[in-house]
């Protein structure tokens, strides 16, 4: 019965981890589309996109801004797409990172 349940927990487990490795390059696909057809991104559609909590996104959202020269304007991410692409690099550097921390057994986002 115990082993029943073991089984039964990895399963879950592993499909979860499954559906995580699938969400995050879909996630920043269209965050990548987005930043490229747009010089005004609403702030919290990128946080969904990022799947952040509030407090390390602003804090990430404040380097960004500084690293990539964009501006925050109320609700809004304001660029003139001149580093569009740097910014875009960056962000698929850290979905690369978090793709690695999920393939670590026993490792939660």
């Amino acid at each position: 019965m115990l082993d029943d349940e073991l089984e039964k927990a990895l399963d879950q487990d592993a499909r979860r981890k499954e559906a995580q490795k699938k969400e995050i390059p879909e996630a920043a696909n269209k965050l990548k589309k987005l930043l490229k057809v747009s010089k005004r991104v609403r702030i919290d559609l990128v946080r969904e996109y990022v799947k952040m909590d509030e407090e390390r996104f602003i804090e990430k959202l404040v380097e960004w801004a500084a690293e990539f020269e964009f501006k925050i304007d109320g609700d809004y991410i304001i660029t003139d797409g001149s580093n569009v692409d740097e910014f875009i690099g960056s962000i698929d550097a850290m979905f690369a990172r978090w793709n690695d921390e999920q393939n670590k057994p026993g490792q939660k986002l």
